[in-house]
């Protein structure tokens, strides 16, 4: 299979058949998987995660020998099938001093992970995490996967999550566990963690491009939504729960675990800053009038906020857009299909993107980088026709477009009476990640949960409910990019309401940014990378080099002990840099944040 994959730093591109290594030293990590069961969607976990330092091959690369996986500290394979040579590869890097973690693995694989394969398996079920070291800070109650489960039984391994069948029912058997084997660890996802992530948020994609909701015809949201003796995708009951998130943390908490007996590994903060939080003001302005468009912009940016508008039709005046973005705000595209919105299809909304985008080009000079289709129209079919439950966002990657709203929480009201659950994370996660197709290919557009639309919670709940999720965040560590939707038309209404929840995160330190503003970040944060990590004397040194620049600062997390040490001093270029200690999700780090745009070489010591 042909790979495009890109290693960190971001100096070193390869587009190579077989797999990437960089030039230089090799990073820490090395992560083994192909498109095919959603393998390389690894590499997004990590840098969703923040671990810019990894390198992606494939098992059957000739790279592969075990001189070269002894290169590295932690080796993390995807579901594929093994043979008995590559059994034996990846068995001797443990025993030798490797640390590997695997999802699904193949049976070859039982006695490094200390486990005994049996008949059988656990479909569409849920995990609770028991350990109380690697999950310390984590989620306690059960959380949801999707796909199939292998069972196992404990031969040496020990369980650091149980497998349920269902919410309250324990299968008897393990759903991740961790073995020291020789001088390494080895640790199993008994389930294919990047394939459930993307289908988490995603939806499920055999219901692509139906129309489930019985509401505006299809849309992301009826990925999610069940019909009559089905149950909901992701279960209403979880709803609260960033359940996809928990489970890429939890394979953070193994990673930062198993390197203990390494070197401590370098990680990027999800928000710049060391903001817990993001709230995101999007306007759907549909084709209000100008006036009331800019009083409601006015409102935002008297707060300290920024919006997003997105304008069906170019009628509002260049300048008055101009001045708009001179006071950093967006204006983007509202594209509407919504007279083909019973069966959206590749030709119609193409000619939508295609002929709306020529014409605001030509009104303002703006190439959009962010979307919300009117009436979120989602279309879930490829130029053959053939249902892909990715197809739009790929048609919008086309484009340019780095960043989909799409994904609303419609549900609960009198105008949209299906219920969804209450407010929360409906796609499991409150991050933004690019999304997959359904082959596996990983787009280059990222997928935002529109959680608050004004429309669903109405002005008697878009204040409470606002609330309630900024405090999750911040309060439980949810970790929450917020998405809003605050109509114009509606503005009226839920005006005093929206005040109150800009006054809200201003109280709590929460920026109001646009869509665009926050893709412009994760996108810096995405490409930067550390390298040269080294580890010798009890001092970490390794270099971060970033080429895309921002005026949100890029946060370093670096865990604040190893093994008896502590963190006593970091040294960023030479000088001697102030940082902050603090717990996050139950472990202990020092951070520190630089400026994007630029190479760093850092210096941390321990005693």
């Amino acid at each position: 299979m042909k790979l495009i994959c890109q290693i960190f730093p971001v100096i070193f591109i390869c587009l190579n058949l077989t797999g990437c290594k960089s030039a230089g030293s090799h990073a820490p990590i090395l992560i083994l998987g192909t498109r095919a069961d959603f393998g390389t969607y690894t590499a997004e976990i990590l840098k969703t995660e923040g671990f810019n330092e990894y390198e992606l091959d494939s098992l059957t690369s000739t790279n592969t020998s075990l001189r070269h996986l002894l290169n590295f500290d932690l080796v993390i394979l995807g579901e594929t099938k093994v043979t008995s040579d590559q059994a034996r590869k990846l068995t001797e890097y443990v025993r030798k001093g490797g640390n590997l973690i695997a999802f699904k693995p193949d049976t070859q694989l039982s006695g490094v992970l200390g486990v005994t394969p049996a008949k059988g398996g656990v479909k569409e079920g849920y995990i609770k995490i028991t350990d109380t070291i690697t999950g310390r800070g984590l989620i306690r109650e059960t959380i949801q996967f999707h796909g199939k489960s292998d069972i196992y039984r404990l031969k040496d391994a020990e369980i650091i999550a149980e497998l349920y069948t269902d919410a309250v029912t324990p299968s008897g058997y393990p759903a991740v566990v961790k073995h020291r084997f020789g001088r390494g660890q080895a640790a199993a996802f008994a389930y294919n963690l990047p394939k459930s992530i993307v289908y988490t948020r995603q939806g499920n994609p055999e219901w692509a491009g139906q129309e489930r909701d019985k509401t505006d015809g299809p849309t992301a949201t009826d990925l999610f939504y069940p019909l009559a003796g089905e149950v909901q995708w992701n279960d209403p009951g979880k709803i609260a729960l960033p359940q996809a998130d928990e489970q890429m943390r939890l394979l953070s908490h193994i990673m930062e675990k198993f390197n203990s007996d390494r070197k401590p590994l370098p990680r990027f903060w999800y928000f710049p800053e060391m903001y817990k939080c993001v709230y995101i003001f999007t306007i759907d302005g549909e084709e209000t009038p100008e006036s009331d468009i800019s009083n409601e912009i006015a409102d935002v940016n008297g707060k300290g906020g920024k919006a997003t508008l997105y304008e069906i039709g170019t009628y509002i005046r260049e300048e008055t857009v101009k001045a708009w973005r001179a006071s950093g705000n967006e204006v983007a595209i509202h594209y509407n299909d919504v007279p083909n919105y019973a069966d959206p299809n590749w030709l119609n909304m193409n000619t939508v993107l295609d002929t709306m985008t020529a014409i605001f080009r030509k009104a303002y000079g703006i190439s959009p980088k962010t979307v919300r289709n009117h009436w979120v129209v989602w279309c879930s079919k490829d130029p053959d026709e053939k249902l892909e439950f990715a197809a739009q966002a790929a048609m919008e990657e086309k484009y340019g477009l780095g960043f989909d709203c799409n994904y609303y929480q419609f549900g609960g009201n009198k105008v949209y009476p299906n219920w969804l659950g209450d407010v929360g994370h409906f796609t499991g996660s409150g991050l933004p990640m690019k999304f997959a197709d359904s082959e596996g290919r990983i787009l280059n557009i990222y997928q935002s949960n529109t959680q608050l639309p004004d429309e669903t919670w109405l002005k008697e709940n878009i204040e409470s409910k606002s609330k309630i999720l900024i405090d999750r965040s911040l309060d439980e560590e949810n970790f929450t990019y917020i998405n809003a939707n605050f109509h114009t038309w509606y503005w009226g209404e839920c005006r005093a309401a929206g005040l109150s929840v800009l006054d809200h995160c201003n109280s709590r330190g929460v920026p109001v940014w646009t869509a665009e503003y926050v893709y412009e970040f994760l996108k810096m944060k995405d490409e930067a990378g550390f390298s040269d990590i080294d580890w010798s004397g009890n001092r970490l040194t390794f270099t971060v080099a970033s080429s895309i620049k921002h005026t949100e600062g890029l946060t370093i997390l670096l865990p604040f002990n190893h093994g008896n040490l502590k963190i006593t001093d970091i040294w960023v270029s030479d000088r001697e840099q102030p940082f902050r200690q603090q717990f996050i999700k139950g472990f202990e780090y020092a951070s520190i944040t630089v400026a994007p745009g630029s190479t760093y070489n850092i210096s941390v010591g321990y005693h």
